[in-house]
């Protein structure tokens, strides 16, 4: 199994470019469209896995692959270097760890919010604010729905989860009196 650190540098690499030349939002596209050929194509990964399929035939499906998408050209080569590296496997990893990079390099946090029945624009709008202010960062906020919290709301940033949900302080309740 390959090291994620070792995958970071190559999303890292590829943030600073994309910032550098400013194409940061056309590589996180890029990245998608791949990320779905992979998918909706399974093909694609298991060619690229198999050590019987030369370079030069992997290259060659990478290129037909970055014209017909319309890859950037700075993304295009990055996927050779990936083939050439043996590390085009790992490309979806990479574009999530590109997200994390890129966001880094301008500043940005992402922040997950579960509550458990979906925001109204404005409650979403307020929330986003009131993050931002007590982060002091600018955040970029993905709101999901999960019915198990019952009301409240959850919240990672990174690592750290504020978890204001009633079903975490259920848990609580129930461990607390457990105890007696």
């Amino acid at each position: 199994m390959i090291r994620k650190s070792l995958l970071r540098r190559y999303a890292r690499s590829l943030a600073e470019v994309a910032r550098e030349v400013s194409i940061t939002d056309a590589v996180r596209r890029d990245l998608r469209v791949l990320q779905a050929v992979s998918e909706q194509v399974p093909e694609f990964l298991a060619a690229m896995r198999n050590p019987v399929v030369p370079q030069e035939t992997k290259r060659t499906i990478v290129d037909d692959l970055s014209r017909r998408c319309g890859f950037q050209k700075y993304f295009a080569q990055f996927l050779r270097v990936l083939v050439e590296h043996h590390r085009i496997v790992h490309v979806n990893a990479i574009g999530e760890l590109f997200d994390e990079e890129a966001d880094a390099l301008s500043g940005v946090v992402r922040a997950r919010v579960a509550t458990a029945r979906a925001l109204e624009p404005a409650r979403c709008d307020r929330l986003a604010a009131d993050l931002r202010r007590i982060l002091d960062r600018n955040v970029a906020m993905e709101a999901t729905v999960d019915p198990a919290l019952i009301g409240g709301l959850r919240v990672q940033v990174g690592g750290t989860v504020f978890d204001g949900s009633v079903r975490s302080q259920l848990d609580r309740l129930k461990r607390r009196l457990a105890g007696f």
